[in-house]
């Protein structure tokens, strides 16, 4: 089965697919071009160590219809992926596993911007920020149709958590080479049923240094059994990445990204060493040039093991000519918009970059030098060996790469070398922790779930960064943070902080004390995308527009007219806003803040695109998730 993850071999397979597999093929692409990504997080007041189930349904003909379900292991993120619709979603924990809600178990329901608290899930994209609190009030409970999931799901209790960190046995079939090509083949049919997610191999340990695995195209988590079979389990915890390779590249490496985030929120891990495979490599590379993964002072190593950075040739023929497309070969085509966009930012030179390569390929005259399946000359494309500290040959291919004793013991040695270079007996002494509390004077109809703790450190030497508390914790301890003096201050949607900033100096080994109030404020305010074109549609795929672009945003209405005229402006400034309480946009979000009550009308002009136009209406007391704005560009 490894030779048939190949890439010449699969791109081949295209020619010869049966009638089955390309109405398969094409019928999995239909689905992900009418299907949307909805994403959220479960939050609970209480501890939950139970099974916690997430249900996005829709009415058809007055019956409640199962559109997707997933299953976590505890409240947290969550994806689900529906056809393009209108859909309710709610959350509850499954003690007993029966797929019904019972007496005693929690339940919450999300408040959609919608009718009826529903959401407008459109065709491709990303439907992000949709939050649910699990509670035992008896009038969420009397929403939530409490035996629905249990009368329509097929195939039982899903075995695995989609949830970051979720425990796995490697030799389950559900991470085989089997289910691997099945994810490149149908990826949204794999999401479906598998998802995408990191897994962990065994409970966390603070004292262990994460390795995050990425496997390639058409792999799967076992692509890796050598690695971990000799990794130094006493210093090391193995992390894999696992999604349908068949994606599009973008989405999945967000989505890898907002699980490391999430685990590192819980965690405060301080290293992570990333070590990626084949096409994994541009998953992992997106995600660590774009700043997608980490916070300042986390120490991040990247070893790329064939990958194609240039792009694949053979993918250029499979779009062109193939009847029924995989995802992802568009962004493997070589320039594709993808891997402009990836190399459009330098790795930065805080991460250690390695490159691995293998040589031993095939003796084809109609291919170049390759490793028998990828060109050595995409593999060691300019633009990745100028970023790599050092670049190492193998004589490997494509797949024996992954179980060689001498790219092993490379291997190893790279990880001592960046661990020694950064060991520091006094490091883990010069950082300390904050502890955040906040009390809400009026209450709203909900409670403040979208916040993000900022910082600005004093030494403007150092970056701005942000962190996201528990927001049904009012009193909790975050961190490691860098020793320092800081500004600190809140974004809390649908509410003013006091007071604005508060100093806090983090000492080594201490705990600085941050407490702020929260009144109920009227906001309108969101994230600014494009409208996909029809080859473009796929679920998770949101391109943003070129801040550069947004002439204006303004809002009138019941005597109060609002603008913001978008102009060059640091992270720094960006944040300083936010904590002044100052209307602004930076890059692809903007907020209008302190609003009085009543109905307005939000207007949005951009450069290459129609106006966008949509009334919106404010209440302080009434809390509604940040805007989803897709700008539709002009004939």
């Amino acid at each position: 089965m490894n030779r048939l993850r190949l890439w010449s071999l699969l791109l081949a397979a295209v020619a010869v697919l049966n009638g089955c597999a390309l109405f398969t093929l094409r019928k999995d692409n239909t689905f992900s071009q009418d299907s949307c990504l909805i994403t959220g997080e479960v939050y609970a007041g209480e501890a939950v160590k139970r099974p916690i189930l997430v249900v996005a349904f829709e009415k058809v003909d007055g019956r409640a219809e199962i559109a997707h379900y997933a299953m976590l292991h505890e409240p947290g993120p969550y994806e689900l992926l529906v056809r393009k619709g209108r859909y309710h979603v709610f959350a509850f924990e499954d003690a007993d596993r029966n797929l019904r809600l019972d007496p005693g178990e929690l339940a919450g329901i999300v408040l959609g911007d919608g009718p009826g608290l529903s959401i407008d899930a459109p065709a491709g994209g990303l439907v992000p920020d949709m939050a649910v609190v699990l509670s035992r009030d008896p009038e969420i409970r009397r929403q939530v149709p409490a035996d629905i999931l249990a009368r329509s799901a097929a195939g039982g209790f899903r075995r695995h958590s989609t949830q970051a960190g979720a425990p796995i046995d490697l030799n389950d079939p559900a991470f085989s080479a089997e289910e691997g090509v099945r994810g490149f083949w149908s990826p949204l049919e794999f999401f479906r049923e598998h998802g995408a997610n990191i897994y962990f191999l065994e409970p966390y340990d603070p004292r262990k240094i994460p390795v995050l695995l990425v496997h390639g195209a058409a792999g799967s988590p076992q692509d890796w059994r050598y690695f971990i079979d000799h990794l130094d389990r006493s210093r090391y915890q193995p992390w894999i990445y696992s999604y349908p390779s068949g994606a599009r590249l973008k989405g999945v490496s967000e989505l890898m990204a907002a699980k490391v985030n999430h685990l590192h929120r819980k965690y405060g891990f301080e290293r992570l060493y990333v070590t990626a495979h084949s096409m994994g490599g541009h998953v992992a590379r997106f995600a660590l040039a774009h700043g997608k993964i980490g916070k300042p002072g986390m120490k991040l190593l990247f070893v790329s093991i064939s990958t194609p950075f240039g792009g694949e040739e053979l993918a250029e023929t499979g779009v062109s000519q193939s009847p029924a497309v995989i995802p992802s070969w568009k962004d493997m085509v070589p320039n594709s918009e993808f891997i402009r966009l990836s190399f459009s930012r330098k790795m930065p030179p805080t991460i250690p970059d390695y490159l691995f390569f293998g040589h031993r390929g095939s003796r084809n005259p109609l291919r170049p030098n390759n490793d028998n399946t990828v060109t050595l000359e995409s593999m060691l494309d300019p633009r990745a060996q100028s970023e790599a500290v050092k670049v190492f040959g193998f004589n490997e291919d494509h797949v024996g790469i992954l179980n060689s004793a001498a790219v092993m013991a490379q291997y190893k040695a790279i990880l001592e070398g960046v661990e020694k270079q950064d060991a520091d007996p006094g490091r883990a002494n010069r950082k300390g922790k904050v502890r955040f509390r906040y009390a809400v004077g009026e209450v709203s109809d909900a409670p403040p779930l979208w916040m993000w703790l900022m910082f600005i450190p004093a030494d403007t030497s150092r970056a701005e960064f942000t962190l996201s508390p528990d927001p049904l914790k009012a009193d909790q301890e975050m961190g490691p943070i860098r020793e320092g003096a800081y500004d600190v201050g809140l974004l809390a949607w649908g509410y003013r902080v006091s007071p604005a900033g508060v100093k806090a100096d983090v000492a080594p080994g201490g705990t600085a004390e941050v407490s702020l109030s929260l009144e109920p404020q009227g906001m309108v305010g969101g994230r600014i995308t494009t409208g996909l074109k029809k080859d473009d549609l796929y679920w998770g795929f949101v391109p943003h527009v070129a801040d550069s672009r947004i002439a204006s945003i303004s809002l009138t209405g019941g005597g109060v007219q609002r603008k913001i005229v978008p102009r060059p402006a640091t992270r720094g400034e960006a944040i300083r806003s936010v904590m002044d309480n100052r209307d602004f946009f930076w890059k692809d979000f903007f907020i209008f803040f302190d609003l009085p009550k009543g109905r307005y009308e939000l207007r949005i002009e951009a450069q290459g695109f129609r106006p966008f136009v949509q009334a919106v209406t404010v209440d302080p007391k009434i809390i509604h998730a940040p805007l989803k704005i897709a700008l539709s560009p002009q004939d």
